[in-house]
C-alpha cells in the first residue's frame, strides 16, 4: 500500500517537487483525509468552503440541479483530481453538489495557507505553479463544455462529446464516465432523445457503442 506521500508525487499538483519536501508542504496546509461510501454528498450548494479536495481513490462527481429539480452534470472527476478550489480561494458559497460516484478517499488541503507563507522556497513556488495549471486545466474544460452546449441540435451536441472525449483518449476507442442518463444530464438533453439519437448514429454507422464505450467511425 503506498503512502499518501507517495500518492502525491504522481499527481499533477505536486509535480516538479522534491518527493521529500512534499510532506513538509503538506504539514502546513491541515491535511486530512477522509473516507466516503458510494453516493455521498461531500459539498453542498448553499455552503461555504475553505478546502480543496483530492481524490486518492475512487470518484466523484459535480453537479448543479435548477429550482424545479432539472440537473446539469458539470464534470466528474477521479484519481488525482483537485476539485473545490475556486471556492476555498474566492469564499464564494458554493453553488453546486459533490457527490461520490463510488466508494471514495479523499484528501482535504488548505490552501490558503500557502498564501500565508511570509518565505516562499522553490517548492512552494512551484506548488503554486501547479495549481495555476489547475485552473487553466479547468477553464479548458468549461470551454469545451460552453462549445457542447451552444450546438442547436442533439445529434450535434452527442457528436462534438464524443469527438472530445476521442481526442482527449487519443483514440477513436474510449469509455466516458456517464452512463445514460448521466450523459443526458451532462449534454442538457432529454434522456430518450439522446437514445434515440445514439440509436440513429449507430445505424448510420457513424459510432458504435456498448454501454459506456464508444468507437467512432469514418465515413
Amino acid at each position: 500500500m503506498k503512502t499518501i506521500e507517495q500518492l502525491l508525487t504522481t499527481m499533477n499538483l505536486f509535480k516538479n517537487i522534491n518527493p521529500n519536501e512534499i510532506l513538509n508542504i503538506l504539514n502546513q496546509l491541515n491535511p486530512h483525509t477522509k473516507k466516503y461510501e458510494q453516493d455521498t454528498t461531500i459539498f453542498h450548494p448553499g455552503e461555504t468552503n475553505s478546502l480543496i479536495g483530492i481524490v486518492l481513490k475512487g470518484s466523484i462527481q459535480i453537479y448543479k440541479d435548477d429550482y424545479w429539480g432539472n440537473r446539469s452534470i458539470l464534470t466528474e472527476l477521479g484519481y488525482g483530481e483537485l476539485f473545490g478550489e475556486v471556492y476555498a480561494l474566492t469564499n464564494e458559497i458554493l453553488g453546486v453538489t459533490v457527490k461520490t460516484t463510488a466508494e471514495s478517499e479523499i484528501l482535504f488541503i488548505d490552501i490558503k495557507k500557502i498564501l500565508e507563507c511570509s518565505k516562499l522556497n522553490n517548492s512552494y513556488i512551484q506548488l503554486v505553479t501547479n495549481l495555476l495549471s489547475e485552473f487553466a486545466q479547468k477553464n479548458l474544460l468549461l470551454t469545451r463544455k460552453i462549445d457542447i452546449l451552444s450546438k442547436q441540435s442533439t445529434r450535434e451536441k452527442v457528436l462534438t462529446y464524443l469527438s472530445t472525449q476521442s481526442l482527449k483518449s487519443r483514440s477513436s476507442i474510449f469509455e466516458i464516465p456517464f452512463n445514460r442518463q448521466e450523459l443526458a444530464d451532462y449534454l442538457c438533453v432529454d434522456r430518450s432523445a439522446l437514445s434515440n439519437e445514439l440509436s440513429k448514429l449507430k445505424k448510420a454507422n457513424y459510432i458504435d457503442f456498448k454501454k459506456n464505450k464508444f468507437i467512432l467511425k469514418k465515413q
